[in-house]
């Protein structure tokens, strides 16, 4: 093997290895914002109380609303990094 061909194939080895890493990161990345997502859905809907009163009920709607938005926006996010590494493997 010539060594133009071998820094060649070394060359390709790395950047193979540099492809991977990013899509074990891009995967670990995706995995943990969609459980913090989670995480945030489940604390939200957690400690919601059931009221006999019409307000204090429909205020804790709205807390949940806020937190419901923080684990969509988690959850994009999540998708975006699981979109973006299986593009990487086309």
């Amino acid at each position: 093997m010539a060594p133009d061909d071998m820094a060649r194939a070394d060359t390709l080895a790395a950047d193979d290895r540099t492809m991977t890493a990013l899509r074990l990161s891009l995967t670990l990345v995706a995995m943990f914002v969609g459980s913090l997502g989670a995480a945030l859905g489940l604390y939200a809907a957690a400690f919601m109380g059931v009221h006999d009163d019409i307000d204090p009920f429909l205020r804790d709607i709205h807390q949940q609303s806020e937190w419901a938005a923080w684990a969509a926006g988690a959850a994009c996010i999540a998708a975006v990094f699981s979109a973006i590494e299986r593009l990487i493997k086309l």
